[in-house]
């Protein structure tokens, strides 16, 4: 008799940002979206310069933009190393630009008015 196969039905590659703007420096988590419970992960990205911690080998790590740009981020999955799954997504990474204003005029009651003067 032989012994029983398993087969793999499927297996789905996804995930989400827990954000939509996305700046230069900033930290954001990934949200696994991912099917049929895969064991193995690989992030990459196109060009490099994502952060991936604690590593690029988890299901959701965090990433850091150090740079700002487009990039393509992508999560490889796979289940015991026979079924394969890619999801690939675009993100844009912006600079901020600070602005430095100080108060010119400040009234307490309500309704406060306030006079901003860049400097």
């Amino acid at each position: 008799m032989r012994e029983p196969r398993i087969i793999y039905a499927g297996l789905e590659s996804d995930f989400e940002f827990s954000k939509d703007i996305i700046c230069v420096s900033e930290t954001i988590n990934t949200l696994p979206q991912s099917l049929y419970k895969p064991d193995r992960f690989q992030w990459f990205s196109n060009p490099p310069g994502p952060i991936f911690s604690p590593s690029s080998t988890v299901d959701n790590p965090q990433v850091t933009f150090p740079d700002s740009g487009t990039f393509l981020l992508s999560q490889v999955v796979s289940k015991r190393n026979t079924c394969f799954d890619t999801f690939y997504t675009q993100v844009k990474v912006i600079k901020t630009v600070a602005s430095v204003f100080s108060e010119d005029t400040l009234n307490f009651c309500a309704p406060v008015n306030v006079t901003l003067r860049s400097n």
